[in-house]
């Protein structure tokens, strides 16, 4: 059995999805992770598998790592990943 690349991230609310490659982040109704909130874009990040590691892109959005501004994250279990002041995405799990 082949276990297809994941990660699993949890919302400001402790709501947590698991999103796969090509699944994105955002307020649209079409993102794999909604967020409704003002402060986040209806596009924000897109979950890529680059390499082998699983990313996180910036699309519309910024992404910051304890409070560094960064185009692309490489999630590890354990990472809190900022979308905006105030709204960050616990990674729970990468597979």
């Amino acid at each position: 059995m082949t276990h297809r690349a994941c990660v699993h991230l949890v919302a400001p609310d402790g709501n947590e999805s698991i999103l796969y490659p090509g699944d994105m982040i955002g307020r649209s109704l079409a993102a794999g992770m909604r967020l409704d909130d003002i402060r986040v874009s209806e596009a924000h990040a897109l979950v890529s598998l680059r390499g082998g590691q699983m990313k996180l892109l910036a699309l519309r959005g910024m992404l910051a790592i304890d409070e560094q501004p960064t185009t692309e994250v490489t999630l590890q279990a354990g990472q809190t990943v900022q979308l905006a002041s105030g709204v960050s995405l616990g990674v729970s799990r990468v597979r």
